[in-house]
């Protein structure tokens, strides 16, 4: 990640209908400087580990950066004993993460770059709850609850300043959450979402 920023009130006209109270956005980090390559991990409590590996620099007009990353614990178990509802189950609750990224961009003059981005994650996380089955629908916590969540981003983009004054931004993306959730009975929801933006600014004074 290069940057994280935080767009407070409503903005809706840029980033959709969701966007009422404000975004969130997380800018990934582009190839900079000479070509150079970066690794890193760590182990602690609960059997948890995490590492990743990664290269970003530029050759001319081009940049790139790739990443690969992996995270996982043991955890401890979601809900205490004696819970009101009756979820309590005794099993360790964990999860496991993988994500990679990569980032190719050209700039065929100063000022514009046309930009590709792919990215994927993959979330295994343990949770408890309860079921109420057939025959007598008593509550059951005994199952293993699982999420399992899949999201691939790919995006397009140009940004750059046709004439002094003129700043534009066209980006296509198309985004998948495929989630399958549940114990015995698991329940699956596929999100799928295709956006074309256009966004352009004209500055008339400094």
């Amino acid at each position: 990640i290069e940057r994280i920023e935080v767009l407070r009130g409503p903005a809706s006209s840029l980033y959709g209908a969701d966007a009422v109270g404000g975004v969130v956005q997380i800018f990934t980090r582009r190839g900079a400087g000479a070509p150079r390559g970066y690794g890193g991990a760590e182990i602690g409590g609960y059997d948890s580990a995490r590492g990743d590996v990664g290269a970003s620099g530029t050759s001319g007009p081009w940049d790139l950066a790739l990443s690969l990353s992996g995270e996982k614990s043991r955890g401890v178990s979601a809900i205490a004993p004696g819970d009101a509802f009756g979820a309590f189950n005794p099993d360790n609750d964990g999860f496991r993460r993988e994500a990679g990224n990569a980032a190719l961009g050209f700039s065929p003059a100063p000022g514009h770059r046309i930009g590709l981005n792919l990215l994927e994650t993959r979330l295994r996380s343990q949770f408890d709850s309860t079921e109420f089955l057939a025959p007598n629908f008593a509550p059951d916590a005994s199952p293993d609850f699982r999420n399992e969540l899949t999201t691939r981003v790919a995006s397009i983009d140009y940004r750059g300043s046709p004439t002094r004054i003129w700043t534009t931004t066209v980006q296509l993306s198309r985004a998948v959450d495929d989630l399958t959730s549940g114990g015995t009975v698991k329940s699956r929801f596929v999100t799928e979402r295709e956006q074309a933006t256009w966004q352009s600014a004209i500055a008339l004074a400094a």
